[in-house]
């Protein structure tokens, strides 16, 4: 794996504002220390099984990371107390095939039981991440205006390597080059929203240009490191 798994002892510091004035994701108003404790968290997955999502229905089949919920769940509390009630789903994981993929490309010349087969031959579920920022995205939404989702924005070429097989195999089988592009993926663990999920279709894109917080981590040894 190209990232050592990273267990995660201390605590998360972030830097916040207070209120937004756009769309977007900037804040105004004097930043404020907050300060997340959390209990041991491996960003990775290796301790969890991995879970081959499928089913009937248009959203059931995707393929993702599952994670340890716990660490997650005491993130989202603490968001709640500090910006009012939101919702999850009871899980953490990260997606790396969608089900917007699956459905309506990689299934004309891949089954959904031959992409978990690959990712469980890939050892997915063993994958490690690195954390780059808590970061906020706002949307309109039809009769709901700004409403809003928090995630951890990662970084994860493991993830984007397994896609890059996902792609050969679906090219392999007759697929064609222009209509599954590996490369595109914005890998992250969300935690929770003040509605619904927001999604690409929102118009909303999760990657470093909508952090809103810095994360400050501790490795197993008691080493601080900050991500950028």
């Amino acid at each position: 794996m190209i990232f050592r798994r990273l267990a995660i002892f201390g605590f998360i510091a972030i830097f916040i504002g207070c209120a937004h004035t756009s769309h977007q994701t900037d804040f105004h108003c004097e930043g404020e220390s907050l300060e997340f404790k959390l209990d041991e968290i491996r960003i990775s997955g290796q301790s969890e099984s991995y879970i081959r999502h499928s089913g009937d229905q248009r959203f059931a089949n995707y393929i993702g990371v599952n994670l340890k919920f716990a660490p997650y769940q005491k993130l989202f509390n603490e968001l709640q107390n500090k910006f009012g009630p939101l919702k999850n789903r009871g899980d953490a994981h990260v997606t790396v095939i969608t089900p917007v993929e699956y459905e309506d490309v990689l299934k004309s010349h891949l089954s959904i039981s031959e992409i978990h087969d690959l990712a469980e031959k890939f050892k997915l579920q063993e994958a490690s991440f690195k954390a780059i920022c808590l970061a906020r995205s706002i949307a309109d939404l039809k009769d709901h205006p700004q409403e809003s989702t928090y995630y951890v924005v990662l970084e994860a070429p493991d993830l984007v390597q397994f896609r890059r097989r996902v792609f050969e195999a679906f090219v392999a089988k007759g697929g064609s080059s222009k209509t599954f592009d590996p490369e595109h993926f914005y890998p992250h663990i969300t935690i929770g929203f003040s509605l619904r999920d927001l999604h690409e279709s929102d118009g909303v894109k999760k990657d470093k240009s909508s952090c809103v917080a810095k994360l400050t981590l501790q490795d197993e040894f008691g080493t601080g490191e900050r991500n950028r």
